[in-house]
Formats: structure tokens, C-alpha cells, sequence
């Protein structure tokens, strides 16, 4: 079990990455997903929220995000009016950055059907404090399976992604906790390669 506030940070790159995750109860068919992203249509939320209305898992969602687009937000109809009996839907807006990693630090999952991101920086914040992340393949992070840190996966396949949820909800305490670890050590294998690379970068005048 890691330790409360033992963490300290990893590096001093942007964004920092913790030397162990913050702690978290993991129970079986319970799952608290997380959303990070502006409510927009190139962040696919209606998909997401489509797929949670048929599963029969007890699930938190939290939505973080501004509401850039005001129709679409109009057209989702607003999470609070998606609540059931097995389905928590919560829309907390756009939030400070200290305040979504701590956030994040209280969520199984980080997931972002997004449609297109060059570089995607709420979905390596999520790995940094040591969170698996759900994605789309539309993104620049690939291969998280081989880190046991979550799944990138192509939007035209529901069923991956309905299992997928399926999957990490049911995740005990110890699958969970090695999923983190997993997290953590993709970003910080990443962060190593990005840093290299703005470093030539420099060297060679972009």
C-alpha cells in the first residue's frame, strides 16, 4: 500500500510526476472516472456519455472542463441530467491546474474520447499523479497497455471500450495499484524522451 503524502515530486519538468500515487480505495464493479476537457465537440463527450448509459457498473464521473461551446454543452443536455441508479454524473467546470491533479489523485481512470490532440496535456498530467488513462488513438501516446498504464483505442469500436471500462472496474486493490505504478513509470519514460528531444532542439535552433 503507498503511503499518504509521502510523495514527493519526481522531476522538475512540466508536469511533475510523483514518486508514488496518491492512495485510493479499489473495490470490485466500482469505478470513479474522470474527464478533463474543454466541453467542445473535439472532445467527444456525447460518445462518452452514451457508452456509460448502458453499463451496469456503479460508476462516479466527474467532468472538469469549460464550457467553450455552448450549444454542444446545450445538446448533452448538462451531466447532472443523466443520473440513474447506477450512474453519478458530476460537472464541476473549468478548475486551477493544483486543483484537477488533486482531483485526478481521487479517480480509478482518466478517459478522453477525443476526436484529435497534437499533444493532449490533461492526459499526461492524469499519468503524472500516477493515474491510468482511457483515450482514443487520436492522440500522440501510444503503447500504455505495455506499461499496464490504461489503453489508447480507435473510436469506431465501442466494444473495446465498453470492455475496457468493464475491465478496470473490475480491478481489485492490487490490479489497481499496479495500473498506477504503471502510470507513473510511462510518464516518467516519456517525459525522459521529451526532454532529450527539446534539448536537440535547442542545440540545433529548433
Amino acid at each position: 500500500m503507498f503511503s499518504k503524502r509521502k510523495c514527493v515530486r519526481y522531476c522538475k519538468s512540466s508536469p511533475p510526476i510523483l514518486a508514488c500515487p496518491p492512495i485510493l480505495n479499489k473495490l470490485d464493479n466500482q469505478l470513479k472516472l474522470c474527464f478533463v476537457g474543454r466541453i467542445h465537440p473535439i472532445k467527444n463527450l456525447q460518445f462518452l456519455l452514451e457508452l456509460l448509459k448502458g453499463l451496469k457498473i456503479n460508476i462516479a464521473f466527474s467532468i472538469i472542463g469549460n464550457e467553450e461551446d455552448k450549444h454542444y454543452a446545450i445538446c448533452l443536455s448538462s451531466p447532472r441530467g443523466i443520473i440513474t441508479s447506477k450512474y453519478y454524473g458530476d460537472f464541476l467546470g473549468g478548475l486551477p491546474h493544483d486543483v484537477i491533479n488533486d482531483i485526478l489523485g481521487d479517480h480509478h481512470l482518466f478517459i478522453l474520447p477525443t476526436l484529435g490532440e497534437n499533444y493532449g496535456h490533461a492526459i499526461i498530467e492524469a499519468l503524472s499523479v500516477g493515474r491510468p488513462v482511457l483515450i482514443s488513438d487520436q492522440t500522440p501516446w501510444k503503447n500504455l497497455h505495455e506499461y499496464h498504464a490504461g489503453w489508447e483505442l480507435p473510436l469506431s469500436d465501442k466494444q473495446a471500450w465498453i470492455k475496457a471500462i468493464e475491465e478496470a472496474a473490475s480491478w481489485d486493490q492490487g490490479e489497481f495499484d499496479k495500473h498506477c505504478l504503471g502510470a507513473l513509470e510511462y510518464a516518467r519514460a516519456h517525459t525522459k524522451v521529451e526532454e532529450l528531444v527539446e534539448k536537440y532542439r535547442e542545440m540545433f535552433g529548433g
